[in-house]
């Protein structure tokens, strides 16, 4: 471990802090949002940003490091596909069988003949392919102040997966080894979304269920984590400078343009964060990486929940019982599912050195 604590192989972290940090964000935002209200984060930036969007942001910064890692680690990519994909789908099928055979069952108040003769149950297992998103089950949480929406979480799945086809894509291009003309690139792709998103906002991805207004944000985060991944040996991080940029992106907030000022800081006060050596919170993932599960499992529990209460319950209990409930599914995919996969990962496919 350098002490330049940005040059090569960092070796302590905070990296599965702050992905449950992330996902815990996320929780918290829907938990608002399935109550109809919003977040507090919204009300401070008057909706400039809120605590979902912040989660989500983070995700793709701390996954455009990590993945452009796995790439050049990777022997090739087949190997990099497959490795990517034991990350994403075994959690992830467990989870949409157990919401169409379990949950759905449970919760639907439809009779059973109706519920499994619709096509929308079948079409919510559809969701494994990680495109066109469905959302709904046969009479789950119709009566729900978000009515019918069983997952609202699923939907960043696929444009994650994009941005990992991307990095190949780059990589093939030797974009990635001439990381000056990456970074132009990304600079390019930076201002032309900053001065026209709005016409390319209208434009969405046959046949994915993708949209530009939200694939080229979220592939802007995940390209920041990119950069900082490749300029390593360059960048020099520190939580004092990461602490000077929050002040300055509060004031941003402040004068309406903390949205767009946000490309530029957050990914620096994430990473500047993530590597600032911490012997607490960088033993956050000695029991295991619960950040995927909570993910994936809160937002049907909290909808539950909501339906439970019929709405008729606090912000902060709704929080509670959100994790407190979430928690055990999140073990539950970590322990039996995601180890397991990453194990037979790295069995497989070894990391190139």
């Amino acid at each position: 471990m350098k002490k330049n604590p940005s040059g090569g192989e960092r070796t302590s972290n905070n990296f599965d802090f702050i992905r449950l940090f992330a996902a815990s964000l996320v929780v918290a935002h829907h938990s608002f949002a399935l109550l109809g209200k919003p977040d507090s984060l919204q009300q401070i930036t008057n909706n400039q940003y809120n605590f979902g969007s912040l989660g989500v942001y983070i995700f793709f910064i701390i996954s455009g490091y990590l993945i452009t890692q796995s790439l050049f680690r990777s022997q090739n990519y087949k190997t990099y596909f497959a490795k990517r994909s034991l990350r994403i789908f075994p959690a992830l099928i467990v989870h949409i069988l157990l919401a169409v055979f379990l949950f759905g069952l449970l919760l639907t108040t439809l009779p059973l003949k109706d519920y499994f003769a619709d096509w929308q149950t079948y079409r919510y297992l559809g969701n494994i392919c990680l495109y066109t998103i469905s959302y709904e089950l046969p009479g789950v949480f119709k009566s729900n102040p978000v009515p019918a929406i069983v997952n609202g979480s699923l939907w960043t799945l696929g444009y994650e997966f994009t941005c990992y086809i991307g990095v190949v894509i780059l990589h093939a291009l030797f974009l990635l080894k001439g990381r000056v003309l990456f970074l132009c690139g990304y600079l390019s792709t930076l201002f032309a979304w900053l001065f026209f998103q709005n016409t390319l906002s209208i434009y969405a991805i046959l046949f994915t269920g993708l949209t530009f207004s939200r694939l080229i944000p979220l592939s802007l985060y995940f390209g920041a984590g990119m950069l900082f991944y490749l300029f390593r040996d360059k960048i020099i991080l520190s939580l004092s400078a990461g602490g000077l940029l929050l002040l300055s992106w509060a004031v941003a907030f402040y004068f309406g343009r903390g949205e767009s000022f946000a490309f530029l800081v957050l990914p620096y006060i994430v990473l500047s964060f993530v590597f600032r050596q911490n012997s607490i919170l960088g033993q956050t993932g000695r029991l295991g990486d619960f950040s995927y599960g909570t993910y994936i499992y809160s937002f049907p529990i909290q909808q539950f929940i909501v339906q439970i209460f019929n709405a008729n319950i606090s912000i902060g209990l709704l929080i509670l019982l959100s994790f407190l409930f979430t928690i055990p599914f999140a073990m539950f995919s970590w322990f039996v599912i995601e180890r397991r996969a990453l194990r037979l990962k790295d069995r497989l496919f070894p990391p190139l050195h």
